[in-house]
This record gives C-alpha cells, sequence and structure tokens, in this order.
C-alpha cells in the first residue's frame, strides 16, 4: 500500500478463504517409507527394559564370611519391565545390548563396622561403594553409573565387607536401558 510502502502488485493477492495468512504452514508427506527399521520392528523398538529391587526384610541377610564376598539378595521386586532381574539369581541380565543405567543404595548395619559394596558385571567388580563404620551409626553405600551392556551380561551386588541392614526397606538396586546399540 501506499501508505506502508510496499508495493502491492508484488504480493500475490491474498484468499479470503485462507485463515493463515501471514503464518507459515508445514506440509509433510505421510506416504514416506520408514527405511531405517522396519515397522515389523516397532514391537521389539517399543519394548521397555528397567527393573527396580529392594531389600525389606533381614531374613538371609548377606555379611561377609572370612572375607568372601557375599551376594545380596533382593526379595521385594518393584518392577521388572522386560523380565530381565532374575529374583532367583539375584542379577540382571538385559535381554538386549544398549548403554544402561544402573545405581544402588545400600543401608548399613548399625555397627563399627565400614560396608563396601561392589556392582559386579560378569564376576568383574565395576563400581564400589564404601560406608564409613567409624561410628555407630546407619549410612548409605551408594553409586551409580551409565554401562555399556551386552545381551546376556550378568550384573549383580556383592558385599565386600560388612553387613547391611536389610529390615528398612532402605536397600535398592535398580537399572533401565537408556538407548540400544
Amino acid at each position: 500500500t501506499a501508505s506502508s510502502g510496499i508495493d502491492s502488485e508484488s504480493y500475490p493477492t491474498v484468499d479470503p478463504n485462507i485463515a493463515l495468512q501471514g503464518q507459515c504452514v508445514i506440509v509433510c508427506d505421510a506416504a514416506i517409507p520408514y527405511k531405517r527399521n522396519p515397522l515389523a520392528s516397532a514391537n521389539q523398538r517399543n519394548k521397555k527394559i528397567a527393573f527396580s529391587v529392594m531389600r525389606s526384610s533381614d531374613i538371609g541377610m548377606p555379611a561377609t564370611r572370612g572375607g568372601s564376598p557375599a551376594v545380596i539378595i533382593f526379595d521385594s521386586i518393584l518392577l521388572n519391565d522386560g523380565n530381565s532381574y532374575d529374583s532367583s539369581r539375584c542379577h540382571f541380565s538385559p535381554s538386549r545390548n544398549g548403554v544402561y543405567s544402573l545405581e544402588f543404595r545400600i543401608f548399613k548395619r548399625y555397627n563399627r563396622n565400614d560396608l563396601v559394596v561392589a556392582l559386579m558385571v560378569n564376576g568383574n567388580a565395576v563400581l564400589t561403594s564404601f560406608a564409613d563404620g567409624n561410628l555407630a551409626n546407619h549410612e548409605l553405600a551408594s553409586n551409580g553409573a551409565l554401562l555399556r551392556l551386552a545381551s546376556g551380561d550378568r550384573v549383580w551386588l556383592e558385599i565386600l565387607e560388612g553387613a547391611l541392614d536389610g529390615g528398612w526397606k532402605y536397600s535398592t538396586f535398580s537399572g533401565y536401558l537408556l538407548y540400544e546399540d
């Protein structure tokens, strides 16, 4: 227009039936095939792997015996999506290759002994954690990491020194698939 200084002849006429004047419209062609991963594997791509277990009783409470590590037994499953936590063997075994987030918190028995806990992967200590026994009090030994695991790997927790207090529902072990390889 003459008052705005814009040459109206250089712009196309606007159809009065269009309600989106001056707005950007994005058009997608939904007929493009999904090539990277066939749609047939959509169920596998959406399958979730996550677990969280807890120690809720003192029955069979592990402690180191003569320097031998003791596997921590978790007696309550809070979540087991993908059924990758095996409660009979007390270990997590992922069904798919990928990067997993794993974390644990183990409640130390009320005494003057240290508590040392290790996260084991296929028999090797990958992480350790420590709760000081200098004072007779409760503390948590906790740690966590992102780890690349292969299908069939076995992951569990061992007490290397000391004892846990199991009856308070404070000791937990959790993990989930962050992304698949």
